[in-house]
Formats: C-alpha cells, sequence, structure tokens
C-alpha cells in the first residue's frame, strides 16, 4: 500500500462505493473537540488540504469538548480530529491506545491479529522480538485502521545553564517539581 497516490486511492474507493468519480461531489464533515480559534484555524487547514489534494470539500464543525466527546463515543461523525501524547519513550504507548478494547479513540476498529500482537509485545522481554512484534502491528494499523497520523508535535525549550535538574525527555510529566537554581 506504500506509496499509492492518495487521489487514485480515493477514485478506486468512489468507484467500488458506487459515488462516481467526482469528489469534488462529497463533502466530509470534520469534528473537533473545541472552540477555540486554533481549532479553527487548524480544520480550516485540512479544509485546503483536503479540496487542493483529494478535490473533497471539508466541512468544519466545531463542538465543545463534551458534545464532541459524546459525538465520538456514539459513532456520531464522519471524522473527527483528536489527538494523543505518549506518556513514555516505548511504542507501546501509541499502540496500545489502538486495540478494540482500548477505548481511547473511539474507531471501532477491531483486528483481533493487531490486538494479539500488541499483548504479546507488552510482555516480550527481548528487545529485538519486541522491535519486530510492533512492526508487524504497526503495519496493520496503517494498512487497515481508520487514523490518520497528521502531527508530530516538537518541543524547543531553552534552558539557564544555572537551572538544575529540569527533564528535557519530552516524555516526562515531572514539571518543575525537582528543578532548582545554583550558580547564578
Amino acid at each position: 500500500m506504500a506509496n499509492q497516490d492518495p487521489k487514485e486511492l480515493l477514485l478506486k474507493g468512489m468507484e467500488e462505493l458506487g459515488l462516481g468519480d467526482d469528489p469534488s461531489q462529497i463533502t466530509v464533515t470534520l469534528s473537533v473537540g473545541g472552540t477555540t480559534q486554533w481549532l479553527r484555524t487548524y480544520g480550516e487547514y485540512f479544509q485546503q488540504k483536503y479540496e487542493d489534494v483529494l478535490g473533497v470539500k471539508i466541512e468544519l464543525e466545531q463542538n465543545e469538548w463534551g458534545t464532541f466527546q459524546s459525538k465520538i463515543n456514539s459513532g456520531d461523525y464522519q471524522m473527527g480530529y483528536m489527538s494523543w501524547t505518549i506518556d513514555y519513550n516505548d511504542p507501546i504507548s501509541m499502540l496500545e491506545i489502538m486495540k478494540s478494547d482500548a477505548g481511547s479513540i473511539p474507531t471501532f476498529w477491531v483486528n483481533e491479529e493487531y490486538d494479539k500482537l500488541i499483548t504479546q509485545a507488552s510482555k516480550e522481554m527481548d528487545e529485538a522480538k519486541r522491535t519486530e512484534l510492533y512492526k508487524q502491528a504497526e503495519q496493520i494499523l496503517l494498512e487497515e485502521c481508520p487514523v490518520c497520523p497528521v502531527t508530530n508535535e516538537v518541543y524547543h525549550g531553552f534552558v539557564y545553564s544555572y537551572v538544575k535538574n529540569i527533564s528535557t525527555s519530552p516524555f516526562n510529566t515531572m514539571g518543575m517539581k525537582k528543578v532548582y537554581t545554583s550558580g547564578r
């Protein structure tokens, strides 16, 4: 599936579903969980990209978080924007949220082989074997699951040399608990 043209895949899917061959006749609602200007701008970016690349019209639906979460959990959406931040530096932190029993991001996707691989990887102590299990699971995820990774946030922080014990790991939730200054 790698390196296939997205528009060709869309046209093939439209043909299979009997939707014709004109992507401009398709309108999809993108639901987001917030009413901030940042989310509006982000949604407008998606609108433009989907139209430019695929020819599909995107309608933006902004909801307060509670309404959005309720709609997502009940499957009352066409396309939803959700984000997830990993807690620790291991692929399982991201891959386990897509298991059929996870419930974190309700896609309603179920793949028993994926679930089995993730469960097996979470117990595997051999690094090479665990990595191979992750690769197999990720391949299934990217080919079958109705998710589309779109961003990978990066934090750039600048710290004075006299600030000590500050964590530079993006996977840390310690905050400033053990930070101190010395040698100003």
